[in-house]
């Protein structure tokens, strides 16, 4: 899933078997949603411990989750492209 855009994801998306697709999906979301998920925890336990925070280090880790929801967003727009095209419907980009 790394790097490609949203029409690589649905190529690839369209060349699995239609038995594999859920693990697939599954797989390309649990990447950003760890990324997500590490860096909420990191700013959470710096918060909870009391440590002083560094602006700079809150920034990185808010991009980071922000970079991931994006990421995470597309796979799923593109989950339901794949849905509409193997059943038929006419996408958004058509």
């Amino acid at each position: 899933m790394a790097g490609k855009t949203k029409e690589e994801l649905l190529e690839h998306y369209l060349n699995t078997d239609d038995a594999e697709f859920i693990g697939l999906l599954v797989h390309d979301v649990r990447g950003p949603l760890s990324d997500i998920i590490s860096a909420t925890k990191l700013i959470n336990s710096s918060l909870d411990d009391g440590d002083i925070v560094k602006v700079d280090d809150v920034h990185t880790l808010v991009k980071i989750i922000l970079a991931s929801s994006d990421k995470m967003r597309m796979i799923l727009d593109t989950a339901i492209e794949y849905d509409r095209l193997k059943r038929g419907q006419k996408t958004d980009t058509e």
